[in-house]
C-alpha cells in the first residue's frame, strides 16, 4: 500500500503520514515474520497485539477519511487485521 503512491493517496491525500506508516509496517512485518517462523505462544500473542494496534490505528483514522474509497480501504484493513489477530490469539491459547 505505501509502495503505491496512487493507492496511498486514497487514505492520506497529503502523503504526510506515509513515512511513519511505512516504518510501522516494516517493524510490524518483522515481528509477524518472526512469529510465523517460530510460532510459540509468546510470539503469537505478540502478533495478536500488533494486529490489535493496527485495528486501533484504523479506527482512529477512519473519521478523517474524505472519500468512500479511503473509508472502505481502512475498514477492510481493520477487519482483516482483527480476523488475523483473533486467529493468532486462538492459536496462542491452543498451542500453549
Amino acid at each position: 500500500m505505501t509502495a503505491a503512491p496512487a493507492a496511498y493517496r486514497l487514505v492520506d491525500p497529503s502523503g504526510r503520514s506515509r513515512p511513519w506508516v511505512t516504518g510501522a509496517l516494516l517493524a510490524s512485518s518483522a515481528l509477524l515474520a518472526a512469529a510465523a517462523r517460530n510460532p510459540t505462544p509468546t510470539a503469537l500473542g505478540r502478533s495478536a497485539a500488533v494486529n490489535s494496534a493496527w485495528v486501533l490505528t484504523c479506527l482512529a483514522v477512519l473519521p478523517r477519511q474524505p472519500r468512500g474509497v479511503g473509508r472502505s480501504l481502512v475498514v477492510a484493513t481493520a477487519g482483516l487485521d482483527a480476523a488475523m489477530g483473533g486467529l493468532q490469539w486462538y492459536l496462542r491459547r491452543v498451542s500453549g
